[in-house]
């Protein structure tokens, strides 16, 4: 009996260590095909959010290449315009400095000066039409408006608010005492009620182009060269406005970011098997290379915002200008007209106004002078129709 129930005990044991190193054997078949898989769904999601860094890198540097395209056809517009444009030098016999021919017509033909009465469809005052540079500085100007609408297009600035805010110089935005803007009165309050605001700055610009090839003040090829740049500059703002509308489709998108926080919560799991609890540590380095490639994508597929990884949009308009006006200077433009002009037009706005008060004040007093005529006129006829049957009667 004790040799048989000894015999039973030993199988048992057998079977038993038997049983436990199959359910082993299992267990670690288990464990290594669930780690092949999450190596696999690793490996598909770190491709997708390559494919979409890809995409977003490929927006940034088209983006980019379209505001070149722009740059290229505003500096090509400024020097066409600086140095083709005819006719453009001021009053015959006079010096080119406007404060020069200021300063003698005062002194000697008894010249107003104020510069005379100012000009609505100008934006300037009457004698200063007349400077040297002022037509091909007009011009320039257009350039510059179309570029600073460009951006605040790029920057879904499309308030009212944002027309008054078109800088000369981006810099100077800041600073209350340096900044002017680049728009008259007349020209916001077109701006305001239109919504793709840079095609009606190019829509000015080729106005100002066919009335001086009208005036024969550029030739024909001259003219149909500024019009090839102002094909560039609608061609640029398209390839922009397509960069800036048309994001990467959301459905592609949302299933990155949904299967990337699956995977990512779910590592720590993984990583316990081998780490212990020092999981956190592999798992916190994957979170951040996965959440961080995905972030950059996002940060760079617009590339037309203010912050520190966008394009430097502003700079580059501050560089146009300083072309445009290096090419007026060239072309015996004198600086002290472009300073002078800029700051003509950034009063311009309070000039107006002013206009527009003396010209209510005076509708009132002429009404108030109608009134008062009127109601004497009224009174005398009621005396005389109250004098005349009286004087019937006494005779």
């Amino acid at each position: 009996l004790r040799l048989r129930l000894r015999l039973r005990l030993r199988l048992r044991l057998r079977l038993c260590l038997c049983f436990s190193r199959q359910s082993s054997c299992q267990s670690s078949d288990q464990a290594g095909v669930v780690a092949q898989g999450f190596t696999l769904a690793g490996s598909s999601i770190s491709f997708l959010l390559v494919f979409r860094s890809q995409i977003s890198y490929g927006r940034f540097w088209e983006g980019r290449g379209h505001l070149g395209n722009v740059m290229m056809h505003g500096r090509n517009l400024g020097r066409q315009i600086a140095l083709c444009v005819r006719n453009d030098d001021g009053p015959a016999g006079l010096d080119k400095d406007v404060e020069t021919q200021r300063k003698a017509l005062h002194r000697e033909r008894g010249f107003d000066p104020n510069m005379g009465d100012y000009q609505q469809d100008s934006g300037v005052r009457r004698e200063m039409e007349k400077m040297c540079g002022f037509r091909r500085l007009q011009m320039v100007r257009m350039v510059l408006l179309f570029w600073r609408l460009l951006v605040h297009h790029a920057r879904d600035e499309v308030d009212a608010k944002h027309v008054e805010q078109l800088w000369l110089v981006a810099a100077d935005s800041k600073d209350t005492n340096k900044r002017k803007v680049i728009t008259t009165p007349h020209q916001e309050s077109l701006l305001k009620s239109k919504k793709r605001r840079p095609l009606v700055a190019v829509a000015m610009l080729t106005w100002y182009v066919r009335h001086e090839y009208r005036s024969k003040n550029i030739t024909h090829m001259e003219f149909l060269a500024m019009n090839e740049d102002l094909k560039g500059l609608i061609n640029g703002f398209n390839g922009v406005d397509k960069v800036h509308n048309v994001p990467v489709p959301f459905p592609y998108a949302q299933m990155i970011l949904l299967f990337l926080c699956i995977y990512v919560f779910t590592a720590p799991f993984m990583f316990a098997a081998d780490f212990g609890w020092a999981c956190i540590v592999p798992s916190l380095v994957l979170t951040l290379a996965f959440f961080g490639i995905n972030e950059v994508a996002l940060e760079i597929e617009d590339p037309f915002g203010e912050d520190e990884n966008d394009l430097p949009l502003d700079p580059m308009g501050d560089a146009l200008k300083m072309d445009c006006e290096m090419n007026l200077e060239i072309a015996a433009v004198p600086p002290n007209n472009m300073k002078l002009y800029w700051e003509e037009i950034s009063k311009s706005k309070q000039r107006y106004k002013k206009l527009e008060k003396d010209r209510m004040e005076q509708d009132v007093k002429r009404g108030i002078a109608s009134h008062a005529a009127q109601s004497f006129q009224e009174a005398g006829i009621r005396h005389d129709s109250e004098t005349t049957p009286a004087l019937t009667n006494a005779y």
